[in-house]
């Protein structure tokens, strides 16, 4: 079931302070976006450090 009420929030009267992801995915917050896109900037960046280290270690028993 996919419903647009943020996973967390906290409220103040009728608006949302802070809230992090919706049911169906969207984020809720600037914040959320930045460090989303700063953990997925990391991954790709260990990934080509891990297939580099691969391809050294590879090459040097070849």
């Amino acid at each position: 079931m996919v419903t647009s009420r943020p996973a967390f929030a906290a409220r103040v009267g009728k608006e949302h302070v802070l809230s992090a992801v919706n049911a169906d995915g969207a984020s809720g917050s600037t914040n959320h976006q930045i460090l989303r896109e700063g953990a997925r900037r990391l991954l790709a960046a260990l990934s080509e450090v891990e297939a580099h280290q691969y391809m050294a270690e590879w090459a040097a028993g070849a």
